[in-house]
């Protein structure tokens, strides 16, 4: 009869717990929705264009922010006049925010800068047509119905993490995201995490009393399969397409200081800072870590087809010692600050060399 009644005490106290954090979670959206909270001055998504649909630029030509600009092409390139794209050797990047260059502090320091300096402005004109927060389907329907009408020479895909994320999300709310119509949420687990994400509440319960076993679990938490099945047809589809055409591609795998044991090394707030925030709340280390080898494998295997070769990024960053190379990211386990824009410039630059395609 007492354990019962601690059931029904506990259960109670649990369902308040989560009534109040809903309460506060739908206060904080309602206060930020209606106060229309500020971008800082620098932020990119200040240049997005309202207006985007996938046969117009994703940013407003002649945007100008500090550290950034958009050409008038809709791209974050420099300026580049009409005869310039007719006489020059076009190379192009797609991909998502790491392609875009988020975490550089300029334009300057962007990796698609840095290599159009290499290889000459003479003979090479650089398009960075990167858009941050784009799965690898958004991106190729970003290629198909604006980018290829500019013909490129060569393109560089940097992507995979979006589409990492995704996988990690429910199976319905992934599949919503990537076809952009609304999703039907499940009775418990979507309040509840829409409790953790918007609620402080929320969130302090959750790092007290799930949080910590997660960090220390060796049990691969969910993930959709469907979903990294579907990036590696897209993907490979994709290119074996411009690949008939007669495109050469280069295929960046994805960099990171990610590992299985990096809570141990950056302490659990390090990770819920670095790792967690900037993929979602609900996967431990060793998933994480184990999708991201799942995407490179994947990336690496695009390399059997004809006229695509493969970057490995990820390789040359993994022999670089952890604190070295964690100094090479702009504060989380993805996107690259100035010197890690500048590796992979010089990557890119000794394949163009070694490829001879120049």
């Amino acid at each position: 009869m007492v354990k019962r009644a601690f059931f029904y005490v506990t259960l109670i106290l649990l369902m308040l717990l989560l009534a109040l954090g809903m309460g506060e979670a739908i206060a904080r959206v309602y206060t930020a929705v209606t106060a229309q909270e500020e971008l800082s001055p620098s932020h990119p998504a200040r240049c997005l264009n309202k207006d985007y649909r996938d046969n117009r630029p994703a940013f407003q030509p002649g945007c100008a922010l500090p550290g950034l600009f958009i050409n008038s092409l809709g791209f974050r390139s420099r300026e580049m006049a009409p005869e310039e794209l007719q006489t020059r050797k076009k190379i192009m990047i797609i991909g998502e925010s790491v392609a875009f260059g988020w975490g550089a502090s300029s334009d300057e320091t962007t990796f698609g800068y840095l290599l159009e300096e290499h290889l000459g402005r003479d003979g090479f004109a650089v398009l960075n047509a990167g858009v941050p927060g784009s799965s690898i389907s958004q991106t190729i329907r970003y290629y198909d119905g604006y980018c290829a009408q500019f013909d490129p020479d060569i393109l560089i895909v940097f992507s995979g993490w979006n589409d990492l994320v995704n996988a990690t999300l429910p199976a319905g709310k992934a599949r919503a995201r990537l076809q952009r119509r609304s999703y039907r949420p499940s009775l418990f687990a979507d309040p509840l995490n829409f409790c953790i994400e918007r609620s402080r509440l929320g969130y302090l319960l959750y790092r007290a009393l799930y949080f910590p076993a997660l960090l220390r679990s060796n049990r691969l938490t969910t993930y959709n399969q469907a979903l990294i099945d579907d990036f590696e047809t897209s993907l490979k589809t994709f290119l074996k397409r411009e690949s008939r055409k007669g495109k050469k591609a280069l295929v960046l795998t994805l960099p990171t200081y990610l590992d299985e044991n990096i809570y141990k090394t950056l302490g659990a707030a390090g990770y819920n800072r670095e790792a967690a925030s900037n993929t979602n709340f609900y996967s431990n280390p060793r998933t994480l870590a184990h999708l991201h080898r799942a995407y490179n494998d994947i990336l690496r295997a695009m390399a059997a087809i004809p006229g695509v070769y493969v970057v490995d990024a990820e390789a040359v960053f993994s022999k670089i010692p952890f604190q070295e190379r964690r100094a090479l990211f702009a504060g989380d386990i993805a996107h690259l600050n100035d010197r890690g824009n500048r590796l992979i410039a010089e990557q890119l630059h000794e394949i163009f060399n070694r490829l001879e395609l120049r």
